[in-house]
C-alpha cells in the first residue's frame, strides 16, 4: 500500500527543476503547486498497484521519481506503455471525470505527487490553464504515438519500436 512521503520543501522544489512537467511554470506558481498538493505525495514499492482500470477515482499522478507501466485487461494484462520521472499517468479521467481506463503498476520504488479536482480547481487560474496544456499536448503526443503505431501495422512493418518482444 502506498506510503505518504516527506520531503523537505526545499528539496521538492529544487526537484521540480528537473522536472517537464513544471517547465512552463514560474517559481511561484510551482511553489503554490507544491503548497496546494503538501501531504499529496507518496511512494509504491515496486510491483505494487496504483490505478485499477474501472476505478471511480479522478486523480493526476505527477511522477517525481521511478517508473510505472500502464497496463489494459480484465484477466490478462498488456502492457500499453511506461511512463518516467517528470511525466504524468491518469489524465484522461482526470480530464474527462470518468473510471480508469487502465491499470498502472509501480516498476521500481515509484515517488509521486498525486492532483485531485478538488485541490485542481482550487489552484490559480493561470496555473490550471499551465497544467491542462501540458496535459492536452501530452495527450496529443501519445495519439500521435498511436496514431503512427496504426500505420505501421496497417502498412505490415511489425518491427515498430515497443519495449517488448510481440512474438514472445
Amino acid at each position: 500500500m502506498a506510503k505518504r512521503l516527506k520531503i523537505a520543501f526545499g528539496k521538492l522544489l529544487e526537484l521540480t527543476h528537473r522536472l517537464d512537467f513544471f517547465d512552463t511554470m514560474d517559481e511561484v506558481q510551482r511553489v503554490k503547486v507544491l503548497q496546494s498538493l503538501e501531504g499529496d505525495l507518496f511512494v509504491y514499492e515496486q510491483g505494487e498497484i496504483i490505478i485499477n482500470e474501472g476505478e471511480q477515482k479522478n486523480h493526476l499522478f505527477i511522477i517525481l521519481a521511478g517508473e510505472v507501466t500502464i497496463e489494459k485487461g480484465c484477466d490478462e494484462f498488456s502492457t500499453v506503455c511506461s511512463v518516467k520521472g517528470g511525466d504524468f499517468f491518469g489524465e484522461v479521467s482526470f480530464i474527462m471525470g470518468t473510471g480508469r481506463i487502465a491499470s498502472v503498476c509501480a516498476q521500481r520504488e515509484t515517488i509521486v505527487l498525486q492532483l485531485s479536482q478538488k485541490k485542481f480547481t482550487a489552484l490559480d487560474i493561470e496555473i490550471q490553464i499551465l497544467i491542462k496544456d501540458k496535459v492536452i499536448r501530452k495527450l496529443i503526443s501519445r495519439l500521435d504515438e498511436m496514431n503512427q503505431q496504426v500505420l505501421k501495422l496497417q502498412n505490415g512493418d511489425v518491427n515498430f519500436d515497443l519495449e517488448y518482444d510481440l512474438w514472445e
